[in-house]
């Protein structure tokens, strides 16, 4: 597929970059089951598509089986909602090199950003906002 950027060596690449693919909350769910498998990516780009809470979800849960991951995209998946960002947040504190982008929204902001000043966390270095 023409939407597909990945850049690296091995089985599967350091980036994998699938903006603007059209990926449903089904795809994003699939990508979290399969991709803690491979310890290589580092970089996952799923923006611009149609990732949606259960998609959200499912990518929280797989960042804190995928301790090499260090960027998470989802910036302009305009359905995921506030209810998707537990495991978000959850793997936010877990992980602290890990940076994930949302889309701007001040709700969403504020929520990680309330999580983590419970645990002691700074969100400024964890949350990209675009």
């Amino acid at each position: 597929s023409k939407c597909v950027h990945s850049v690296g060596t091995g089985i599967l690449p350091s980036r994998l970059i699938l903006r603007g693919c059209r990926l449903s909350d089904e795809s994003a769910v699939l990508i979290a089951a399969t991709l803690p498998v491979y310890d290589s990516v580092v970089e996952l780009d799923l923006s611009n598509n149609l990732v949606g809470m259960h998609g959200a979800q499912a990518l929280g849960d797989m960042c804190l089986r995928c301790p090499t991951l260090r960027s998470l995209d989802l910036s302009h998946n305009t359905s995921i909602q506030l209810s998707a960002l537990g495991p978000l947040s959850v793997a936010i504190l877990a992980n602290p090199a890990l940076t994930v982008t949302l889309r701007q929204i001040s709700d969403i902001r504020s929520t990680i950003e309330g999580v983590c000043s419970r645990h002691g966390v700074s969100s400024t270095s964890h949350v990209g906002n675009e």
